[in-house]
């Protein structure tokens, strides 16, 4: 009989610790399941909230401390637009829209990168304004590749703002977003920000970034790689206010 008891209690011992062990990995995915619930629902109420029909949004990142350009303003048909708050235009209205930076650094302005997102059709659209400098011409063999034939110079002073027209860039806009199905017509909201810029001197600053890893130039010995500097070596960036 004591016997038997024993063999009892082993088994209820054995299914206790296969329900533990089967409960304990479903409690660890439901919990991880949350989390990402939890970060898809911040996520998307920031970047793809819900509009009232007929109406559009911009959506611009804050600028960060150490950014050599910042986001003065973005205007549609004129009107200063003001981030996460909608508005109504016309179907065109991404052909209205301008995009105005600030060159808040020490030095000459004379190209950028910056990021166009479609959160409705998770289209991710990058543009280039200006010529690209030799540094960001090599490939990872070495190589360096000409010039865009087509890029324009700029070179914006420092304390000086660079307009940036949408429409300049609507072909190109248009067929990004045919990958989707969509036309500039069907989109709502945008999201607009600066990602690298570059500088006459060689340097760049990589937008959105904290101050002690933003900064950085090209390697001399290693063609198409960069380095980072400091602050200090990268020179004065004012608030923009």
């Amino acid at each position: 009989m004591r016997v038997a008891v024993c063999k009892y209690q082993s088994l209820l011992f054995l299914l206790a610790l296969a329900i533990c062990v089967t409960v304990q990995p479903l409690v660890a995915q439901q919990s991880q399941s949350d989390s990402k619930s939890a970060f898809q629902s911040a996520f998307d109420n920031y970047y793809r909230p819900s509009l009232p029909p007929g109406q559009q949004m911009v959506i611009i990142p804050g600028n960060a401390r150490g950014d050599a350009v910042k986001t003065k303003a973005v205007t549609v048909a004129g009107k200063t637009i003001i981030s996460h708050q909608p508005f109504q235009a016309s179907p065109d209205w991404i052909a209205d829209t301008d995009v105005i930076l600030l060159n808040v650094s020490s030095k000459q302005l004379v190209f950028l990168e910056i990021q166009v997102w479609f959160p409705e059709f998770g289209i991710a659209l990058p543009l280039e304004v200006g010529q690209r400098p030799e540094a960001t011409r090599y490939d990872q063999w070495g190589t360096l590749h000409p010039l865009d034939a087509k890029s324009v110079a700029i070179s914006v002073a420092p304390g000086d703002s660079l307009t940036i027209p949408m429409n300049e860039f609507l072909k190109q806009i248009s067929s990004n977003l045919q990958i989707g199905g969509a036309t500039p017509q069907n989109v709502h909201i945008i999201n607009i920000f600066e990602q690298h810029v570059y500088f006459a001197d060689g340097t760049r600053c990589q937008e959105g970034t904290t101050t002690p890893n933003a900064y950085s130039k090209p390697d001399i010995d290693h063609p198409g790689k960069w380095v980072s500097i400091t602050p200090q070596e990268f020179g004065p960036v004012s608030s923009g206010r």
